[in-house]
């Protein structure tokens, strides 16, 4: 059966943060007590997303193969992507000159996991593996792959940033909300563009290395030369240049995929789909911009179990629970 997803998503994602905080605990009683506490903290990721998204997909009948996209990238799209690659990397140097120099604050320049595991395997591929491959897959799955999905009825805009939202709260950081938001809304815009998980998967984990083992001297790098102003005026330079770029290429895959489209809808196959879109489209043009942006306002981010949610991750962040 099909559900709404302003329902029934929250509730995915409100059960996989309950899940995340209760793995947080558990991990830190075995980092205690098992002799390999790096294995056992892997199946305890693994539990925590793989359960719900399993379940989630069999009760609203999610086509996992199509609907996570795990496909190959057209090449015409890898400038672009490479382009919001670096929109992302130069965006976060933004951030984190902000965070040590304009609110004087260290915590600004933490980004910690979602499931806080300190424990490290000897075998580096081992620890390459658990925890910054494995995080990156199972995040994106879950957020750009079954929640996206979910919310691209809506539009490709609110779908964005819904799933920008809640993956920033599953970190449960209030100073580094924005900082994961950026994040989200950056691999959310790289999967629709690309029509793929995969170059989302492939960013998350350059993101995941680069904290594991560039944080220290990039850290050290913006203490010594961001006192001086050169240096966020050339990062806002470039963070502007490489925006101008990404809006031309959305441009330009706008273009590519209605040229598609109307491709298509000339297929026979397609006929019943097209008066089905036809009806839709009338019925949406009685409605103003404005109640239309209202309208789905209303459904997305006052749906009770959305509130719940939210209220969930602020008890989480203030330490109620």
């Amino acid at each position: 059966m099909k559900l709404k997803p302003t329902t029934y998503a929250p509730i995915l994602f409100g059960v996989i943060l309950i899940l995340t905080e209760i793995a947080t605990v558990v991990g830190r009683i075995i980092e205690g007590v098992s002799v390999d506490a790096f294995l056992s903290s892997t199946i305890i990721r693994l539990i925590v997303f793989l359960l719900p998204l399993a379940f989630y997909c069999r009760v609203t009948e999610f086509d996992v193969v199509s609907g996570l996209k795990f496909r190959s990238v057209p090449v015409k799209r890898v400038p672009f992507l490479i382009n919001m690659a670096l929109i992302f990397f130069v965006g976060s140097m933004l951030f984190r000159y902000a965070g040590l120099f304009l609110f004087d604050s260290e915590a600004f320049l933490e980004t910690p996991a979602a499931v806080c595991f300190t424990a490290k395997s000897r075998n580096s591929f081992l620890h390459f593996l658990g925890t910054m491959i494995l995080p990156a897959l199972l995040e994106e799955v879950a957020f750009r792959g079954v929640l996206l999905e979910n919310y691209r009825s809506y539009g490709a805009s609110w779908s964005v940033f819904t799933t920008a939202l809640m993956f920033a709260m599953f970190h449960l950081s209030a100073e580094n909300l924005a900082y994961y938001l950026f994040m989200g809304v950056i691999l959310g815009v790289m999967t629709l563009a690309s029509d793929s998980i995969v170059p989302a998967i492939l960013l998350h984990v350059g993101i995941n290395a680069s904290y594991e083992y560039l944080r220290p001297g990039v850290v050290e790098y913006l203490r010594q030369a961001g006192k001086s102003l050169i240096l966020p005026y050339l990062l806002l330079a470039l963070f502007m240049i490489l925006f101008i770029f990404m809006f031309s290429g959305l441009e330009n895959i706008y273009r590519s995929k209605s040229y598609q489209e109307v491709l298509e809808s000339r297929k026979e196959l397609l006929r019943k789909e097209l008066e089905k879109a036809r009806a839709a489209q009338r019925e949406e043009k009685k409605e103003t911009r404005g109640k239309r942006f209202l309208r789905i306002l209303r459904e997305i981010y006052l749906s009770p179990t959305f509130l719940i949610c939210i209220v969930l991750f602020i008890c989480l962040v203030s330490d109620v629970l």
